[in-house]
């Protein structure tokens, strides 16, 4: 992976699978990333207070504590839950996390239900529109005790595994986001010395 598109990897996340070695990199924003490389470029350190990744279908995250092993060893959880709305006997679900999608999560939900393994709801209608995405659970009982159940349940609530393997110098590596700020920074670097260098030879 080329140090040119490492903002690539914090900010959009990737994941695959190479020789026998996988790779998955959770999506940041843009701006909590760049504040990471300003001060490490000021300062020589990485602070990840507040850092914590940011899934493009939101969604609440509900570890933050337990983050801090994905920025120090490369390796860590994090747990997203859909956020729910709960309005007399229905909950709404606006959120799903990323990479659930509308139509299997409902089945999913229906088919708990008819087996029993999901009690107190009534019926699943899906009111998605191109205003956005909406979940409509209609309960016959406490709705909170049937929230409990979806969580888990089912993909409401999901964790995903970061898993941070890049190619350095054509070697594998499992990078802390301190390696990641110090690879990104020093290729900047030689660039800058490469075009300067570059200038200084054509000026001569």
């Amino acid at each position: 992976v080329l140090p040119a598109i490492f903002p690539r990897l914090m900010v959009n996340g990737c994941q695959g699978i190479g020789s026998t070695i996988a790779n998955v990199w959770l999506p940041h924003n843009l701006t909590d990333i760049g504040n990471v490389i300003l001060n490490y470029i000021e300062t020589n350190a990485v602070d990840f207070t507040g850092l914590a990744p940011d899934f493009p279908t939101g969604c609440q995250i509900i570890n933050k504590n337990d983050l801090a092993p994905i920025y120090t060893t490369g390796k860590g959880k994090v747990t997203l839950r859909a956020r729910a709305d709960i309005v007399k006997d229905h909950i709404y679900f606006r959120e799903l996390p990323y990479q659930v999608y509308v139509e299997p999560l409902i089945e999913k939900i229906k088919e708990l239900a008819s087996k029993g393994e999901i009690t107190g709801i009534d019926a699943v209608y899906n009111r998605s529109s191109k205003k956005g995405i909406e979940v409509d659970v209609e309960c016959s009982e406490n709705p909170d005790a049937v929230l409990k159940q979806l969580y888990s349940k089912t993909d409401l609530q999901k964790s995903y595994s970061a898993n941070q393997w890049a190619l350095v110098g054509k070697t594998p590596r499992l990078l802390t986001l301190k390696d990641y700020c110090e690879i990104y920074v020093n290729h900047n670097l030689r660039c800058i010395q490469n075009e300067a260098q570059f200038d200084l030879d054509k000026a001569q």
